[in-house]
């Protein structure tokens, strides 16, 4: 049996270790994590907000209150076709108007949102007849109306909204042209026919779009990725053009960086097949909390102000462009309680412990660009962290990560790192450690 080698032997080690790749990782303060120039500013970091369930007279209250939390944009001004012309060839505008209004009345960078679909649009709902002024998640028969419907958005809002989503996960076999039957849902024609209808729909929201502000940002279908979805519907779109249809890949994620990981290196592997190289976007991300174990444990709320911090770095460092969190605040229609939040950062209630960690994270990160990953020495455990470097200070989130790679498994790690001059000796668990020092103190 080898003899055990002593502690301070590790540690000198470490210490040894440590110092080379300080050195090596000073110098990575330029955004080498594939940032564009200016992406460190607050409009990086978002939420998402149901505004269309609200009254208006609500949406000034709550607006403020996700303002905030320090973001600089919000992805929530949603038109659903049945809300702005029913019956058809009547548009109203009130509800439309009123979100636009309220969101430039705090001065947060909107990003409108196409869809969904209204009933009596498309021959495959269920409720055409029934209810054919409700909402559809099935695709129109005619392309002609929703080229009508995009047209009329896009002129109305063009210069007061800069940035546009086509849908909301349309990779998605629950959110979009859901298959009415399990036959119908293993159906090559089927699916054949949904993935043309959304290439069709992003076509004609491009054009229309770019036609009305040619200087937009038109963003990809909001990919889901994840869960209940056709596996062969992101290859398939762009296989068949629709990388020259977007200036933005935007995917979701949920639960784990895992999932965020895989999610931004699909959208990378996507574009890279095609010699397509444009930013990535995550418009949703979260972690809801949850009474029932989902991917191993319950989430609490101390879990899911635990997993804010993390998210947030670890996106940045995946060279996301911009990173929304879902929700911002409880559904119009909920009374969401900081015991029950689900998703929300902001209950009916107040501010949630995830709320209060979103807002401190992004205070800290405003302005800093990520810096590569932490020099450190570990000694024990997983020790995962990522730099942040701007004018004025340095910022370091560092935690454990758990064997089964669940953010909320108890984990430990230790870990030497180097600042402010000094080697400090860390110990880590799942709940991250955020440090911050004075830029240029060495």
């Amino acid at each position: 049996m080898p003899r055990p080698i002593p502690r301070r032997t590790v540690v000198g080690a470490a210490l040894a270790a440590l110092a080379a790749i300080a050195a090596g990782c000073r110098r990575r303060t330029d955004g080498a994590s594939g940032e564009t120039p200016g992406a460190s500013g607050k409009e990086r970091f978002g939420v998402v907000a149901h505004l269309e369930r609200f009254p208006a007279a609500d949406l000034s209250g709550i607006l403020r209150q996700v303002s905030d939390l320090g973001i600089g944009s919000i992805r929530g001004v949603v038109f659903p076709w049945s809300h702005v012309e029913a019956p058809r060839g009547r548009w109203k505008w009130e509800s439309a108007d009123a979100q636009v209004e309220a969101v430039e009345h705090v001065g947060l960078e909107p990003i409108g949102h196409f869809g969904p679909s209204a009933s009596w649009a498309s021959s495959l709902d269920p409720n055409r007849e029934t209810n054919p002024w409700g909402w559809s998640d099935y695709p129109p028969d005619d392309m002609a109306a929703w080229r009508e419907y995009v047209r009329r958005i896009a002129d109305r809002y063009k210069r007061r909204i800069r940035i546009w989503s086509p849908y909301n996960e349309p990779d998605n076999l629950d959110l979009f042209c859901p298959p009415r039957s399990p036959t119908e849902a293993r159906d090559p024609a089927f699916l054949a026919r949904r993935r043309k209808a959304f290439l069709a729909m992003q076509e004609i929201t491009f054009s229309e779009c770019k036609r009305a502000d040619p200087d937009c940002i038109v963003l990809s279908g909001a990919f889901s990725v994840h869960g209940h979805v056709d596996q062969g519907f992101i290859p398939w779109l762009m296989d068949n053009g629709c990388g020259r249809l977007f200036d933005v890949f935007d995917v979701h994620a949920y639960d784990t960086l895992g999932a965020m990981r895989a999610s931004v290196m699909l959208a990378r592997r996507m574009m890279d097949r095609h010699g397509i190289g444009k930013p990535v976007w995550m418009t949703e991300i979260g972690a809801a909390v949850r009474r029932t174990g989902r991917g191993g444990r319950p989430f609490t709320p101390e879990d899911a102000a635990a997993f804010v911090p993390k998210a947030l770095a670890a996106a940045l460092a995946l060279g996301v462009e911009r990173v929304f969190w879902y929700q911002g605040c409880y559904d119009g229609a909920s009374g969401r309680t900081l015991q029950d939040p689900a998703h929300s950062l902001i209950t009916a209630e107040g501010p949630t412990p995830a709320a209060h960690e979103f807002a401190r994270t992004v205070r800290m990160l405003n302005g800093c660009r990520y810096a590569g990953p932490m020099s450190a020495a570990v000694i024990a455990g997983r020790a995962v962290g990522h730099l942040f470097s701007g004018t004025d200070r340095r910022v370091l989130i560092a935690w454990a990560e758990a064997p089964d790679g669940l953010p909320n498994s108890p984990a430990r790690a230790e870990a030497l790192v180097r600042l402010q001059g000094r080697i400090r000796r860390l110990s880590l668990t799942q709940v991250p450690t955020v440090l911050s020092e004075e830029a240029g103190r060495a």
